[in-house]
């Protein structure tokens, strides 16, 4: 497999864009990406949705299980919102593991029958240390032989 395209099916293509476009040394945050909000319906949007604001921040929480080995919920307030979605979760699972810092806000929301579209957010990452890159794994994550 070629390296572009490993890179793209991990979702590290973005970073590596991110990575290059911050180089002045400063210590700020860095926009990595964005995205909607999975199983929204599912815990306390509805409950806090007007306390919400566009610019709030919110909190990215790594939660490795069985069922989900790179789950990260998010978090507003010590409300759990939902869980990044799974086309994004790896990415950002590995560079968590890792150490770097992430964080998030709300980007966008909507009044919307579909609780995908209700909260949007950004994602961010406010180290600047080097992001080594996992060559050593397959799309699956799993470690290739040396």
């Amino acid at each position: 497999m070629k390296r572009r395209h490993f890179l793209k099916s991990i979702g590290i293509i973005p970073l590596l864009i991110a990575e290059k476009s911050n180089t002045s040394g400063q210590t700020s945050s860095v926009k990595i990406g964005h995205s909607g909000i999975s199983r929204l319906h599912l815990f306390d949007a509805d409950k806090i949705w007007s306390k919400i604001k566009v610019g709030d921040k919110l909190t990215l929480q790594r939660e490795s299980s069985t069922a989900d080995p790179y789950a990260i919920s998010i978090n507003w307030n010590g409300y759990r919102l939902g869980y990044m979605p799974q086309n994004s979760q790896r990415s950002l699972a590995f560079l968590i593991d890792k150490g770097h810092k992430l964080s998030a806000r709300v980007s966008q929301l909507q009044q919307s029958d579909d609780p995908w579209d209700k909260i949007q957010i950004e994602i961010y990452r406010e180290d600047k240390a080097q992001i080594q890159l996992p060559l050593q794994y397959d799309t699956h994550g799993q470690r290739l032989a040396a």
